[in-house]
């Protein structure tokens, strides 16, 4: 089920359960040794169709290791007050993995905040 309902304080277990889904493993990010190149992705700002077409770019044209997403994902994992919807960052989670990207995952924050 994509959307559920849970409290805030579980929040943490969700995410773990999104990850735990993906199956991803825990070798190490790059079988280079040295530096793992890593860039951030925030598919919740481009039409759904294109993340396949990005992921393969940030593989294959830019040769990264890892992907890091999540940090402006809010509005997208709880669309209302107390509902989760985690169907974006799974699709995030398996496109990732069929590329053999490693996933870095920021924690949410509101991107509705007013400074």
């Amino acid at each position: 089920l994509p959307l559920i309902v849970i409290d805030r304080s579980s929040l943490a277990v969700a995410f773990s359960l999104s990850a735990s889904a993906a199956k991803i493993d825990s070798a190490p990010a790059s079988p280079k040794k040295g530096v793992v190149v890593g860039v951030d992705y925030y598919p919740e700002q481009w039409p759904p169709e294109r993340m396949e077409e990005d992921m393969r770019s940030i593989k294959e044209d830019l040769g990264a290791d890892m992907v890091r997403v999540g940090e402006f994902m809010w509005s997208s994992i709880e669309p209302q007050d107390g509902v989760f919807d985690f169907a974006l960052l799974d699709s995030i989670l398996e496109a990732a993995k069929e590329l053999g990207l490693k996933v870095m995952l920021g924690t949410p924050v509101s991107d509705d905040v007013l400074l």
